[in-house]
């Protein structure tokens, strides 16, 4: 398991046991390792888990509004994920003939509040 996935299922696992505190000293641990383009998509995972949408969608936003949609498209295979944040996508999706859905809950997110 690469060091990637396995910061990832530790975020998950403290999550999934109530652990918080551990939850966002592993997610601090991951944001100080993982900050390249490269690591988007586990970014932005790991952001949701944590409940971060807001810098969840920061992270996506460039891609939107550079046009580089092609890296954008494979968030839209995530059931969590919501492409109303990104204005040049959503229009992408409805030129192909398909409306955009609602995105369903994420079944491992940290239940912080």
């Amino acid at each position: 398991m690469t060091a990637t996935w396995s910061l990832m299922v530790k975020i998950r696992q403290a999550c999934a046991e109530g652990d918080i505190n551990r939850a966002r000293r592993v997610f601090e641990d991951f944001n100080a390792k993982f900050t390249t383009d490269n690591d988007l998509s586990m970014r932005w995972i790991s952001h949701k888990i944590m409940g971060l949408d807001g810098e969840a969608e920061a992270i996506l936003r460039p891609l939107d509004e550079s046009g580089d949609l092609e890296r954008l498209l494979d968030f839209v295979s995530y059931h969590y994920f919501d492409p109303s944040p990104f204005p040049a996508l959503v229009e992408l999706i409805r030129a192909q003939g398909v409306e955009p859905r609602e995105p369903l809950a994420m079944p491992y997110r940290c239940k912080t509040g």
